[in-house]
């Protein structure tokens, strides 16, 4: 799955336009760190979601295998999968 079937809704029906910024920002990185994702996404986002709400579109992209996750506190890491 590529952000193109996010953007145009041929992936799962709960990604919504904060799950496509998210990639979108990711994808664009390469790599990047959870907290410049977040300053990223809120600068991108009219109405930006919480940090909380961020980890749990991050967690849902994860486990459909778009994203990998690396790491577990304040050194966490977010990229495109390979396979993607």
């Amino acid at each position: 799955m590529t952000a193109n079937k996010l953007a145009n809704g041929e992936g799962p029906d709960d990604f919504s336009e904060h799950h496509e910024v998210l990639y979108d920002t990711i994808q664009m990185a390469g790599e990047i760190t959870a907290r410049d994702l977040y300053d990223m996404y809120s600068e991108v986002m009219d109405y930006p979601r919480t940090r909380r709400m961020v980890r749990n579109y991050l967690s849902e992209l994860s486990e459909a295998d778009l994203i990998s996750k690396n790491g577990a506190t304040r050194g966490t890491t977010y990229e495109i999968n390979n396979g993607v």
